[in-house]
């Protein structure tokens, strides 16, 4: 019983203050009401573009064609590494003309870390818990916002091709420099036993035969005019042409397997949603800003008239 009388005199505390300052809490509340929405009205407009990716889980175009799952954990920050370069943010910036779009002095010493900081205000990367990949660009142009974004994943593609390419083209040079060394042993090789044969009046085809076969073969084919060191030695020869004939094989097939790959595009990024031009501003939201103006004013009226009379 006494906590409802306490209660009530509460209640009739706050009424009787409401009812006493009335008129200055909605006089000020909706002032600055009004005030907060001229302002918000004189902002410029900004919209939003959001894409989402998943990054492939291999950059193999044919290791993703056979299993073509999303990546994980460390696919995703890769990719987000990437969106987030210093590459696609320059290419960004010469692309949209942001320098002059962010109203920068270009002559200035540091106008690029002016643009920058508002690119980076502008665009948001982050990773979501599906493993994906959300990039959010707020412009004051809505297809700008898209066309950023869009581009964005255009230039990711690009970059990790360049990457994954760059080390395969090392690749690509170490095993063709290794197959140029084979190639040009065994064709010395090859010259020395071709002379050999015409000297010594033995077919070619003696290079075909196979190794356990070859030193009856050689003695066969020469007969008792060459001495048992002559033929050793001509067995050798032709031993060493073939293990020299074989690497250069073997470089050559792996050369021409690595060039498969520089000419084979890379997987590309997994697009869920591309960005759209959204016509609907994000920015400012003037009906929040006007509740929130509002509801403040209020408030610092309500507190101003309670501490008054202890002044």
């Amino acid at each position: 019983m006494a906590q409802d009388i306490k209660e009530k005199t509460e209640i009739e505390v706050l009424f009787q203050f409401l009812k006493r300052y009335r008129m200055p809490l909605i006089l000020v509340s909706f002032t600055c009401a009004v005030l907060s929405a001229l302002v918000s009205l004189m902002i410029p407009k900004e919209y939003e573009a959001t894409a989402v990716v998943f990054p492939p889980a291999s950059l193999s175009l044919d290791l993703s064609t056979e299993n073509p799952n999303f990546g994980y954990d460390i696919e995703a920050d890769r990719l987000l590494q990437i969106l987030q370069s210093k590459e696609i943010r320059d290419s960004v910036i010469r692309r949209f003309n942001l320098v002059e779009y962010y109203e920068i002095n270009p002559n200035s010493q540091d106008w690029l870390s002016k643009a920058d900081r508002a690119y980076r205000r502008d665009l948001e990367f982050k990773r979501s818990t599906f493993m994906s990949i959300v990039i959010t660009c707020q412009t004051k142009d809505p297809e700008l916002s898209a066309n950023m974004v869009n581009y964005i994943l255009e230039m990711a593609n690009k970059v990790r091709e360049n990457i994954y390419k760059q080390n395969v083209k090392l690749a690509y040079n170490k095993i063709m420099d290794e197959y140029r060394v084979e190639k040009a042993i065994t064709d010395s090789l090859y010259a020395i036993l071709q002379k050999r044969f015409s000297d010594e009046g033995i077919s070619g085809l003696l290079l075909l035969a196979p190794n356990a076969q070859l030193n009856f073969d050689l003695q066969q084919m020469t007969g008792k005019k060459t001495e048992a060191g002559l033929t050793s030695l001509l067995g050798a020869e032709i031993l060493k042409y073939r293990f020299h004939f074989d690497r250069q094989n073997e470089y050559e097939m792996r050369a021409k397997r690595i060039g498969k790959m520089l000419e084979y595009p890379v997987s590309q990024i997994h697009i869920l949603d591309a960005a759209e031009p959204n016509y609907r501003k994000t920015y400012p939201m003037v009906t929040l800003n006007v509740l929130i103006s509002f509801v403040l004013g209020f408030l610092f009226t309500s507190f101003y008239f309670i501490i008054k009379p202890r002044v």
